[in-house]
């Protein structure tokens, strides 16, 4: 096995990735790492990618948090997409001790964040119930520059709707209105429910009003194309 692993990496091919892909456990993983760092000569993302996603299959974690080492003795180089494949395995889990070891290592070692990423950690923070985490988090994917997905901003303002957390609601949902222009059903009901908390019933029904007017335009043509088909 050993032989094996050596010649591949040497030359990537398709022996490569089936031999990652084929670890099992954590001996298996073991082994790749002990011949990775014996040759430390090659410099592939997504042989990166790769060897994490199997780390995460054979729930060898530690090793692969090792991959995300900006300077490693493996020969990785480190990105964010095997950083989500960590993120990931925590949202099937719903582990946040684990996300949080992962965004660290993301923080020291330099890894750029990506919309992606902010998917999978505010879905953790919902899914666990953590609205301080949630609160942290986003700060610093804001900060960072990222552009969220509408998933995210759902999350977020759910979330804060949920919790009472008015000035963060109207804050999210401005920072929203920078990068689109229509609500989806999440965002809509959020602010909905954030002008009855404020006492405001007259705006929250044209909040609803304005997204219902908008589903119904989109479901028009799906209603067209049913009647001719039934034609």
């Amino acid at each position: 096995m050993y032989d094996k692993i050596l010649e591949s990496v040497l030359a990537p091919n398709a022996w490569t990735w089936s031999m990652i892909e084929n670890c099992k456990n954590r001996e298996d993983i073991q082994l790749l790492f002990d011949v990775l760092q014996n040759l430390c000569r090659f410099n592939n993302c997504n042989l990166c990618q790769e060897v994490t996603k199997a780390c995460v299959h054979a729930r060898a974690l530690d090793f692969g948090k090792k991959a995300l080492w900006e300077h490693n003795v493996y020969g990785f180089t480190p990105t964010i997409g095997s950083a989500n494949h960590l993120l990931q395995y925590a949202k099937e889990h719903k582990d946040a001790t684990f996300m949080q070891e992962v965004m660290k290592l993301l923080k020291k070692n330099n890894l750029p964040l990506q919309p992606t990423t902010a998917d999978i950690v505010f879905s953790i923070c919902d899914d666990t119930d953590n609205w301080g985490l949630l609160t942290k988090y986003s700060k610093r994917f804001v900060k960072n520059g990222v552009n969220l997905h509408k998933a995210a901003f759902d999350i977020w303002m759910e979330f804060a709707a949920k919790v009472g957390d008015i000035e963060s609601l109207w804050k999210t949902e401005k920072l929203r209105c920078e990068s689109m222009k229509q609500h989806t059903v999440g965002s809509g009901f959020s602010c909905a429910k954030g002008y009855l908390l404020e006492g405001k019933p007259e705006e929250a029904a044209t909040v609803i009003h304005v997204l219902n007017q908008a589903l119904l335009v989109q479901m028009s043509p799906l209603r067209s194309h049913n009647v001719n088909a039934l034609d």
